[in-house]
């Protein structure tokens, strides 16, 4: 809930109002707020959408009563994100967000010029973070070293469950560990402020690109492990062999629909092969759910 009430300085006051008067268990368990002009207010939870009433009520479908966001309401809204500095904001922008206060972070759409400069807003999506101290309990028992994927469908609590995994190798088990934080994500970063507990031995670089940040965390931090999200390139995957030559472990996650796709998308079929991987904790749709373990010869035949 105090995630939630957190992220409430990004949203316009006309819509901020009504969405602050919600009820406690509904803020407690939303994942995102999405904003979309001149459509109905819609917070996505772990069944699905709900659209907000103008009476800070709930609706399964839009209605007569839907709290609908306005032009004025998204420009607002986006001004906020940005701390009004748009311009500070730039380099995220290009890739399609920005990062907020206390490690939530918002997704943009509208009209992006040749010049990478965002405008003319259509859509926000204000994603909640959460950290779940604990959660990685039943995985770091599973562990006993080496490569660790983590994988499910978008939604499943990949990054909640990645988060809580470095704090505990990091503080439990004194694992040295590198972060890379290509969204600031992870970390909860915000300027130059981290919000998440990763552990007392965990160093934390901040870059929009992967495969030059894992160089750096090799070449300069001497890391037993390195951390990041979303594994997703070719690029990312050579990256990942070379920190299994030089004798880091990699700790990362992947969107799947099943476990099927495992081999059936060539960049985890490939970083499954490659040998750099000896866990793979494969998560349930619903956040909190069973959790599935398996070996890379339970795949590979």
């Amino acid at each position: 809930m105090e995630r939630f009430e957190g992220a409430l300085y990004a949203v316009g006051e006309g819509l901020r109002k009504t969405l602050f008067l919600l009820s406690p268990d509904i803020k407690a368990c939303v994942q995102e707020i999405r904003l979309r002009v001149n459509r109905p207010v819609a917070l996505t939870i772990e069944s699905g959408s709900l659209y907000v009433n103008t009476d800070s009520t709930l609706s399964k479908k839009p209605c007569g009563n839907s709290l609908i966001a306005h032009k004025t309401d998204i420009d607002e809204s986006f001004r906020l994100i940005c701390g009004c500095s748009v311009y500070a904001h730039t380099e995220e922008l290009k890739q399609g967000f920005v990062i907020m206060k206390n490690g939530n972070r918002a997704g943009v759409c509208g009209t992006l010029s040749e010049q990478g400069m965002m405008h003319s807003i259509s859509s926000l999506n204000i994603r909640i973070a959460r950290e779940i101290l604990g959660v990685a309990d039943e995985l770091a028992s599973k562990y006993t070293g080496g490569g660790l994927l983590i994988a499910g469908p978008p939604g499943s609590g990949k990054t909640t469950l990645l988060r809580d995994f470095i704090r505990t190798l990091s503080e439990i088990y004194g694992k040295r560990i590198a972060v890379i934080d290509s969204r600031g994500e992870i970390s909860g970063s915000f300027t130059g402020i981290f919000q998440n507990d990763l552990g007392c031995n965990t160093d934390i670089l901040l870059t929009s690109t992967k495969t030059v940040g894992i160089d750096i965390a090799l070449r300069t931090m001497f890391p037993q492990m390195i951390a990041f999200d979303e594994v997703g390139t070719m690029e990312e995957l050579e990256s990942i062999k070379n920190c299994f030559n030089c004798g880091a472990d990699i700790i990362t996650t992947a969107h799947i629909s099943c476990e099927k796709d495992l081999l059936s998308r060539s960049v985890t079929q490939n970083l499954i092969k490659s040998g750099a991987i000896s866990l793979i904790a494969v998560l349930s749709p619903k956040i909190g759910g069973k959790i599935t373990f398996l070996k890379p010869e339970d795949l590979i035949i």
